[in-house]
């Protein structure tokens, strides 16, 4: 993110173990002039200072210079901070304001509430009869602009405000149309920025003669005394223009592809041209999924058939990459217009492995102590590489060949590696009454979450029987 090009490193990483939660909080309200405070917490309470991004938004035109943007606040070891945003006292009369400070990720977890608004009020007291101290500039725009549209297609014209409009007021214009021209007016309540005023459907069939038709607003004054804080700028007028008979040109996107594939988009022309007639589009790729020379201003050639394809080849790479789209978009142009849809999109999904995931941070081997005699205790010796900064948990099988071990020392067993990075796992032995074979108590290491296994896996302790054979019982032979 560009905004976070400016914030400093942190003063000290914590441990994955230890990473802190951050969260902030809005102090009270406070009038211009003031200075707003923002509490951040961390917790747990960090080890040394840790350094938390910021970005500070002015949503109440207040802040002074340098005090909003990216900032960075220092939470020491008592887990909090503070962050002071200085507004500016001004002579305007405006609305109460809000002053919102969101955190940004660092070596810290963001935690709710990740952003926190404090109110700022105006203390300026009206303008002297309710009128605004600066004047507002009116302008007026068509939703065709520069383009024209096919016949039947809804337009709109928008009024444009330079600034709030602190009071109501009546704006006069002339409206030209085919059918008719009028002058009319439109009432406007305070607190706005735009108002769209004007929104219809353009009439069919009307002039039909194969050529043009508009539709124009134009601001005039009135010589009310509501123009008084009110100033008609430029545009002052502002025309829709319609065409009779021209080929509607509108477009739709095929099935989704796989990268390396084709991704196609037909066009189709309304009613089907009796000469060739060239179509102008413009392709974008939301990833990186197109071939060289595909995006940007293409053209395609609409035959007295109506429809034609688009292709736009796409590259089979080796990067694990999330899907994305290929769009294209009919642009204006000679011998037709805009129909509806004028843009499609087709999505191309990545058949690229996803990259191996990161090694653990540690690894853990096993090896066997001496052999013991039925009745001792053998021991494992496991060892995690590199010592871990705080104990980890980890999983051993332990089985007996024999009869050996005691109740509850076989199957699944934990043992906890501490910071020294080794430990040892214990296994009692019964010393019975049985005469048998000697046996042998294995020990394997499992995978875990926190670490990874390590060769060796697994390690063996022989235990020796201690037991003697029973006299034989066969009879002595008769001499």
């Amino acid at each position: 993110m560009a905004l976070l090009a400016g914030f400093m490193v942190p003063a000290a990483a914590q441990s994955p173990l230890t990473v802190p939660y951050v969260s902030i909080a809005g102090g009270p309200t406070v009038t211009e002039g003031d200075t707003a405070s923002f509490t951040l917490t961390a917790s747990p309470a960090p080890s040394a200072d840790i350094t938390v991004n910021v970005n500070v938004t002015d949503g109440c035109n207040c802040i002074a210079e340098g005090q909003d943007g990216p900032r960075a606040v220092t939470i020491g070891m008592d887990g909090t901070a503070s962050l002071t945003v200085t507004t500016v006292d001004d002579s305007t009369d405006e609305p109460n304001g809000l002053i919102a400070v969101g955190l940004y990720p660092g070596s810290y977890t963001v935690s709710p509430p990740s952003w926190a608004t404090v109110q700022v009020n105006d203390d300026d007291p009206p303008p002297v009869g309710g009128k605004p101290l600066t004047r507002a500039t009116v302008t007026v725009t068509s939703s065709a602009g520069d383009e024209a549209v096919a016949e039947g297609t809804e337009i709109s014209f928008t009024l444009h405000f330079s600034n709030l409009l602190s009071t109501g007021t009546t704006i006069w214009y002339s409206l030209r149309s085919p059918r008719r021209n009028v002058d009319k007016s439109i009432t406007l309540e305070a607190g706005i920025t735009e108002k769209t005023f004007l929104r219809f459907d353009t009439e069919d069939n009307i002039y039909d003669r194969g050529g043009k038709h508009k539709y124009s607003v134009i601001l005039r004054n009135s010589g009310s005394s509501d123009l008084q804080w009110v100033h008609i700028g430029s545009p002052s007028s502002a025309t829709a223009t319609v065409i009779d008979n021209e080929r509607v040109v509108s477009i739709a996107g095929g099935g989704g592809v796989t990268e390396g594939d084709t991704a196609t988009f037909t066009l189709t022309a309304t009613p089907a041209p009796v000469a060739d007639i060239t179509v102008k589009l413009d392709v974008t790729d939301s990833g990186s999924f197109a071939g060289s020379g595909q995006t940007g201003s293409r053209t395609v050639t609409v035959g007295t058939s109506g429809t034609a394809t688009l292709e736009v080849t796409t590259v089979d790479d080796g990067t694990d990459e999330p899907k994305g789209a290929i769009t294209a978009v009919v642009k204006s142009g000679a011998g037709y217009v805009l129909g509806s849809p004028t843009s499609a999109a087709v999505t191309v999904v990545d058949n690229d492995p996803p990259p191996p995931p990161p090694p653990p941070p540690f690894t853990v081997s096993i090896a066997g102590g001496s052999s013991v005699t039925e009745g001792g205790t053998a021991t494992f010796a496991l060892t995690a590489s590199p010592a871990p900064s705080a104990a980890i948990t980890v999983n051993v099988n332990v089985t007996d060949s024999g009869s050996f071990v005691g109740n509850g020392q076989t199957g699944s067993r934990t043992v906890t590696v501490g910071t020294s990075g080794t430990a040892t796992l214990e296994v009692t032995t019964v010393n019975d009454n049985t005469d048998e074979p000697n046996g042998v108590i294995g020990a394997s290491v499992r995978a875990g979450d926190s670490y990874g296994v390590a060769v060796p896996i697994s390690a063996t302790v022989s235990v020796l029987d201690d037991d003697v054979a029973p006299p034989s019982s066969k009879p002595k032979p008769v001499v």
